[in-house]
């Protein structure tokens, strides 16, 4: 059966009238035909705009009916509800202190809580403070929407240490890694675009025989930072671990040989100073380390900021003064160059 249009001109002969009404018809027809295709396409290109404004996050009603991320625990576990009130009393600081916008939003457990002198010990850069003792990833990821979504910081830098111990029913750090990426889901809930820094578990004297297991957990942090965009791993240990005793420096700890202890934050303070101003855009992960000539230490990423074909810099951070050094492809010896202005800057 030929369709309307295509019909045989034999029908020609046969009866002109007819073949006059079947042409009108057929062209009322092939109308009617594009007139309902183009109304299909016009539901379809509807529906498609929705469907991409919802996953761009066009709108927080579109976002709230995301699935939440997996995590081992749940919000009603006695394990995260034993810090509402701490959670709570940070909340509150957000009523009672006025916190600077493009600050840093420094989060996490007793490390970020107990550091009095952030404010001294990471000048000139405005932070924002919010830690809670015991805190690990399992309850942060169920809290950090509450601690971050009243500000705007330029960066947002996380410490958690408590998580792998030497206790009976510590997880593994698979385990931990899976409310890692839930706090990580969270943050970029609410900041998508702003730069998350998470500093490396610091070798402590306390927690010494798990450390190998902590630094499998470095490990995984590191690899979530290196497969995610504008995430970055801060490593520590090299700055925490004496070279001749390979255990860590007691100069830097209280007497739990747990927390730092006010040159324990200076060192740790010049180390994320260094990260902040210098995140390499092509590689997420900072490490720090000693020249072997003058002695000064070194921050700089995996994959060097290129500034010619035959050089390569990264910043120094030696007596709070930060500076850029430039090492030659034909040799080892570094060569300074001018002072950095601010820590803001970003050597390129």
């Amino acid at each position: 059966m030929f369709p309307p249009q295509h019909r045989p001109v034999q029908s020609v002969l046969i009866n002109g009238s007819t073949v006059l009404q079947s042409q009108a018809t057929s062209q009322q027809l092939t109308l009617n035909t594009h007139l309902q295709a183009a109304y299909r396409g016009a539901v379809f290109l509807s529906l498609g705009i929705a469907t991409i404004c919802a996953s761009s996050h066009c709108g927080r009603a579109a976002d709230a009916r995301l699935p939440p991320p997996a995590t081992t625990t749940n919000a009603a576990d006695p394990r995260v509800t034993r810090w509402e009130s701490d959670i709570r009393n940070l909340e509150a600081l957000d009523t009672d202190l006025s916190a600077p916008d493009e600050a840093v939003l420094f989060l996490g457990s007793s490390s970020i809580r107990l550091w009095d002198t952030i404010d001294e010990d990471m000048a000139p850069l405005p932070v924002i403070r919010r830690g809670y003792g015991g805190a690990r990833y399992r309850d942060l990821c169920h809290f950090v929407s509450r601690l971050i979504e009243a500000h705007r910081p330029q960066m947002i830098v996380v410490f958690v240490a408590n998580d792998i111990t030497d206790s009976a029913d510590s997880p593994s750090p698979d385990q931990v890694m899976v409310d890692v990426r839930a706090t990580h889901a969270q943050i970029r809930h609410s900041h998508p675009e702003v730069p998350v820094f998470y500093v490396a578990v610091t070798p402590t004297q306390s927690r010494w025989e798990v450390w190998p297991t902590v630094q499998s957990l470095n490990a995984l942090i590191e690899e979530m930072c290196r497969e995610t965009p504008n995430t970055h791993f801060i490593d520590t240990a090299d700055r925490f671990i004496d070279r001749d005793t390979g255990q860590p420096k007691p100069e830097f700890f209280r007497d739990d040989r747990l927390h730092l202890n006010q040159s324990g934050y200076k060192v740790w303070a010049e180390i994320i100073s260094a990260a902040l101003a210098n995140p390499s855009p092509e590689a997420n992960l900072v490490r720090f380390s000693e020249d072997e000539e003058s002695g000064d230490r070194l921050s700089r990423s995996m994959q060097p900021l290129t500034v010619s074909p035959a050089h390569r810099s990264w910043a120094v951070a030696d007596g709070g003064q930060s500076r850029v050094w430039q090492e030659s492809r034909r040799g080892r010896q570094p060569r300074r160059l001018q002072p950095l202005r601010s820590r803001s800057c970003r050597c390129r």
